[in-house]
């Protein structure tokens, strides 16, 4: 929520901190401003975003190759409204 309310303090601050090379801060703050940050699925809608996220994760080497995305999906969730 607060990236999309101040994508250029966000932008600067990720720019200092990190040095990413090749980004402008007025190439990052756009990038900032095309992503979504007001959806906050519940039920299965939440469950198939963080199952395609693991899928992603996988891809990066950041979970590893045996995580089940499915599997990881549904046990880190929980139907508050059962």
């Amino acid at each position: 929520e607060y990236t999309a309310n101040h994508p250029d303090e966000v932008a600067k601050w990720y720019l200092d901190t990190l040095k990413p090379a090749g980004l402008s801060q007025q190439d990052l703050t756009e990038i900032l401003g095309t992503l979504v940050y007001h959806d906050h699925p519940i039920g299965q809608p939440l469950i198939d975003q963080i199952r395609i996220t693991a899928e992603d994760l996988k891809l990066v080497k950041v979970l590893e190759s045996s995580t089940d995305p499915k599997e990881f999906a549904e046990r880190v969730t929980v139907n508050l409204l059962a």
